[in-house]
C-alpha cells in the first residue's frame, strides 16, 4: 500500500507553479530543443549500454530532425544510429545506412565521423560478400584521416590515427603501427584528453614490450600510472594493468605478473559495478520522477476537492440533501484516489520487472567474467570456479522467471528444478542420467532460490564424488501427510568424514532456510530426504 502524502500549503503552491511552468515551457519548445532532448537522452542511454531504449529515443530525434529540416542534426543522428547498429551487432544494417547517407561537403567533420564508423563496421562485421573488410577498413580510415589533417581536426585525427595504428599493430607489424600510435598520443596530449592519451599509450607500451625495449616500457608505465591515479577510469585502468602484466609475463616475473593480473581483474569488477550503479540510478530517477508527477496530480485533486467539501459542509446546516451530495462526492474522491494508487502500483511492478531483468543481465555478466578467468586456472582452481558458477546460474534461472512474470509472488518448483536439471545434463551429457517425479508445488519467490541451491549442491556433489561412469540420479517431490517430501538419490556410498564436510553443513543451513523438517542422509545409498510445507 502507498501512504497518502500531505504537503504544507507553501509547498503545494511551489509544486503547482513548477508543474504549470513546465507545461508552458514544453509547449514553447522549439524543434531544435526537442531534437536535443531526445538525442542527448539517447546518448546517455547508450553510455549505460541500454541499446534498445537508446535506439527508441534516437529514432524520435531523427524523425524530428527530418520533419523540421534540421539538416546537420539529421546527418549527425543518422551517423550515430549507424554506430548504435554496430554496438548492437547489426553490422550490415549500419553499413547500409552510411552507404546511403550522402553528407554535403560543408559538414566535413560529419564526413570524417561517417568514414570512421564505416571503417569500424568493416572491422567488426567481417562478412561482406565481394568485399575485403581489411582493405575497406584501411581505405575509409585513410580518406577520413586525410580530411582531418587537411582541416586541422585534431581530435578526429587523433582518434583515426589510433584506430589505424591499432589495426596495423594486430594485422601488419610494429614498424607500420608505431608512427600512427605516437601521432595519436601526441594529439590527445595536445588537446588535453588524458583518458584517451592513456589508452593510446597502452598500445605504444604494447609495441615497446614486443620490441623487447623494457626500459622504454617501464618509463611509459610510470607515466601512465601517474595519469590514472585518483581518476575513476576503470576501463582504461583495466587495459593498462593488462599490458603491464603482459610485460612481466614476457620477463617470466611471476610475482609481478600476478600482482598486475589481480589489479586488472579488480579494475574490471569496479567497471562493472560503476555501470550497474549508473543503470540503477537511471531507473531510480525515472521511478522518482513518475512518483513526483503522481504526487503533483494528487495535490491538484486534493486542492479542488477540498474547496467543494468546504462549500458542502457550509450548506449542510440548512439542507439534508446536501449531506447526500457530500457522501457522493467523498465516494467519488475515494475512487479517484484508488485509481491513482493502482497507477502507482503498476509503475512499481514495472520497476520490479526492470530490476529483475538487470539483475539477470548482471549475473550473466558475472558468469562471463568467471568463465574468462577459468581459462587461465589449474584444474583445482577451475573446479572451485565451476562450483561458484553453478550457484550463480541457479540464482540467474530464478530471476529469469521473476522477469518473465509480473505476478511473480510464487514460482513452480517443478519448472525451476527442470531448468537446473537441464543445465547439468547439457554440461555433463554422457556422465549423468536424471529421473524425476516432481509435482507442481508453488513456492514463494524469495524462498525458492534456496531450493535451487539445495538441488545444485546435491548435483555438484554427485558429479564430483560419485565414482560411477554414468551417474544415475533420482529426484522426487511428492505429497507426504500434510506436507511434501523432497528426495534425492544418486546410489553412492558416503564416508563418515563426508557427512561432516563443508558441503553437508551448507545443505543443513539451506534446508533450515526453507523450513525443512526431518533432514536425513542414508550413507549407504546416498539418499537425502526432508519434509517441507508449500507456503514458506
Amino acid at each position: 500500500m502507498f501512504k497518502k502524502n500531505k504537503f504544507p500549503f507553501y509547498l503545494e503552491l511551489t509544486i503547482l507553479f513548477v508543474f504549470f511552468y513546465s507545461i508552458l515551457a514544453q509547449a514553447q519548445t522549439s524543434p531544435s530543443l526537442e531534437f536535443k532532448k531526445y538525442y542527448n537522452k539517447s546518448i546517455n542511454l547508450n553510455k549505460l549500454s541500454l541499446f534498445s531504449e537508446s535506439i527508441k529515443e534516437l529514432n524520435t530525434a531523427i524523425l524530428i530532425a527530418k520533419e523540421n529540416d534540421l539538416e546537420e542534426e539529421y546527418y549527425s543522428s543518422s551517423v550515430f544510429f549507424a554506430e548504435m547498429m554496430r554496438r548492437s551487432s547489426n553490422y550490415k544494417k549500419g553499413l547500409t545506412i552510411l552507404e546511403n547517407l550522402v553528407i554535403p561537403e560543408k559538414y566535413l567533420k560529419l564526413q570524417v565521423k561517417k568514414l570512421g564508423r564505416m571503417a569500424a563496421l568493416y572491422a567488426e562485421g567481417k562478412d561482406y560478400p565481394g568485399r575485403s573488410p581489411k582493405d575497406s577498413l584501411q581505405k575509409y580510415l585513410k580518406i577520413a584521416l586525410k580530411i582531418a589533417k587537411d582541416n586541422n581536426f585534431e581530435a578526429e585525427e587523433a582518434a583515426l590515427s589510433n584506430e589505424l595504428g591499432f589495426f596495423k599493430l594486430h594485422h601488419e607489424n610494429l614498424k607500420t603501427a608505431k608512427p600512427y600510435l605516437i601521432r595519436s598520443a601526441q594529439l590527445f596530449k595536445k588537446i588535453k584528453d588524458d583518458n584517451n592519451y592513456v589508452v593510446v599509450m597502452c598500445h605504444v607500451l604494447q609495441v615497446n614490450v614486443k620490441e623487447g625495449n623494457f626500459e622504454k616500457a617501464d618509463l611509459v608505465i610510470k607515466e601512465l600510472l601517474e595519469k590514472v591515479k585518483n581518476n575513476k577510469w576503470f576501463g582504461t585502468e583495466q587495459t593498462l594493468y593488462k599490458n603491464i602484466s603482459n610485460r612481466y609475463l614476457l620477463k617470466q616475473d611471476s610475482l609481478n605478473y600476478y600482482k598486475w593480473f589481480l589489479k586488472e581483474k579488480d579494475a574490471g569488477i569496479k567497471l562493472s559495478n560503476a555501470r550497474n550503479n549508473r543503470e540503477m540510478s537511471y531507473y531510480r530517477v525515472g521511478y522518482e520522477t513518475e512518483k513526483y508527477k503522481s504526487q503533483v496530480k494528487l495535490a491538484k485533486l486534493e486542492t479542488k476537492d477540498q474547496k467543494i467539501i468546504n462549500i458542502i459542509l457550509l450548506a449542510f446546516i440548512f439542507v439534508f440533501l446536501i449531506f447526500i451530495i457530500v457522501v457522493f462526492l467523498l465516494l467519488l474522491k475515494k475512487n479517484k484516489l484508488s485509481k491513482s494508487l493502482e497507477i502507482s502500483n503498476e509503475k512499481f511492478q514495472l520497476l520490479m520487472i526492470e530490476s529483475n531483468h538487470r539483475i539477470k543481465n548482471n549475473l550473466q555478466m558475472i558468469l562471463s567474467m568467471v568463465d574468462y578467468s577459468n581459462e587461465e586456472l589449474n584444474d583445482k582452481d577451475s573446479k572451485i570456479l565451476n562450483k561458484i558458477s553453478s550457484k550463480i546460474k541457479t540464482v540467474s534461472l530464478l530471476h529469469k522467471h521473476l522477469y518473465a512474470d509480473v505476478h511473480n509472488e510464487f514460482v513452480s518448483i517443478s519448472i525451476y528444478f527442470e531448468e537446473i536439471i537441464n543445465l547439468y545434463t547439457k554440461i555433463f551429457p554422457d556422465k549423468i542420467e536424471i529421473t524425476t517425479e516432481i509435482i507442481s508445488v508453488q513456492i514463494k519467490s524469495e524462498r525458492i532460490v534456496y531450493f535451487g541451491l539445495i538441488l545444485n549442491e546435491l548435483l555438484a556433489n554427485t558429479v564430483e564424488h560419485n565414482k560411477a561412469k554414468v551417474k544415475k540420479v533420482y529426484i522426487s517431490v511428492k505429497p507426504f501427510l500434510d506436507s511434501y517430501l523432497f528426495e534425492y538419490d544418486d546410489n553412492s556410498f558416503h564416508k563418515n568424514s563426508e557427512t561432516k564436510s563443508t558441503g553437508t553443513i551448507l545443505l543443513n543451513q539451506l534446508v533450515k532456510r526453507v523450513k525443512g523438517k526431518n533432514f536425513q542422509l542414508d550413507k549407504k545409498t546416498g539418499t537425502y530426504k526432508f519434509n517441507f510445507k508449500d507456503v514458506i
